[in-house]
């Protein structure tokens, strides 16, 4: 069992395939000072097996019947700042983590006290929306939307991907990204949409099947951001 941090518009879809799985969901109405902020990967990170959340995130957590219970079985720990609306102050918590590496353009101070101490290694990137641009298929491969990210990655990955910008949607913005629209649960991918509206949804289907991979769609319109589909076990 393990545990999901999404928007509450996606738990309802995510309960039909994953029922006994633990699920904090941030309501529609969460964080209304900025459009984005709903999203999951604005107020947690996850780094390995710990979970870094914002002040904000953790007191509405404390609020619920089970959330000291989540607490301490998923090691979810008490951030220092909340997200703010105005750039770069709303990318504190939206981080990538593989192995031991953070790549991150700015992070709250906890985040960093903890890799410090836990010998993490930070990957400083221009990118801020690191986790909204970045989908983790496996220790193989990843795929973004970013040139940059993409150049980076290939120093850490033997098969980065870069794909279009575009075709995802994201309320109240041109277009969202596909780490904002996807998650994994296991050997699980997951998607916010159906890859058959996104231009390079064969070649990401492939890659899939290549790597023996199994998917969901969570619905049949085209992929939308949801400030990503987080989990931790």
């Amino acid at each position: 069992m393990g545990l999901f941090i999404v928007r509450e518009d996606v738990k309802a879809k995510l309960y039909a395939h994953f029922p006994n799985e633990d699920y904090l969901s941030l309501p529609m109405t969460f964080d209304e000072r900025f459009i984005i902020g709903n999203h999951p990967d604005i107020h947690a990170s996850i780094l390995n097996t710990h979970v870094i959340v914002s002040p904000q995130l953790y007191d509405f957590l404390l609020s619920l019947p089970r959330g000291q219970i989540y607490i301490k079985q998923y090691s979810i720990i008490k951030g220092h700042l909340n997200p703010s609306p105005v750039y770069p102050g709303d990318v504190l918590y939206n981080v990538f983590c593989h192995d031991k590496h953070v790549f991150s353009k700015k992070v709250d101070q906890t985040i960093e006290a903890f890799m410090e101490t836990h010998t993490f290694e930070k990957v400083g990137v221009k990118q801020g929306y690191v986790k909204c641009n970045t989908f983790c298929i496996n220790d193989e491969c990843v795929i973004t939307e970013d040139e940059n990210l993409n150049k980076i990655y290939s120093q850490y990955f033997s098969n980065p991907i870069l794909i279009q910008k575009g075709y995802i949607k994201l309320s109240g913005y041109d277009y969202g990204f596909i780490g904002g629209a996807t998650g994994k649960r296991n050997q699980t991918l997951i998607f916010n949409g159906a890859l058959s509206y996104h231009p390079q949804g064969d070649r990401i289907k492939s890659l899939m099947n290549d790597y023996h991979l199994s998917y969901i769609e969570l619905s049949q319109t085209p992929l939308e951001d949801c400030g990503s589909i987080l989990y931790v076990k």
